[in-house]
């Protein structure tokens, strides 16, 4: 099966000089990341964090879910974060 790649332009949310990026996507996965040279404030530059910005996202101890910490172990909570539905409140 062959993979799809693309790239989007995006900014880095790391620190606040939130850095122009390109992200290479394969199969739905950040792939690589890369200073954007284009962006008027960065202009190219990205420091090491930000060039690993695709482990953060994709990383195995990433949270993907609510939790409960009431005694160890920490478990799921078993509901909707609390921003979900939110829209539908006005």
């Amino acid at each position: 099966m062959r993979s799809v790649t693309s790239r989007a332009t995006s900014f880095c949310r790391l620190c606040a000089s939130s850095c122009g990026v390109l992200l290479d996507i394969e199969d739905g996965r950040i792939t690589r990341v890369l200073g954007d040279a284009h962006h008027p404030i960065s202009g190219g530059y990205t420091c090491p964090k930000g060039r690993r910005g695709g482990d953060l996202v994709h990383g195995p101890d990433r949270l993907t879910t609510s939790m409960w910490r009431r005694r160890p172990p920490i478990s799921r909570a078993g509901c909707a974060p609390s921003w979900i539905g939110t829209d539908r409140m006005r």
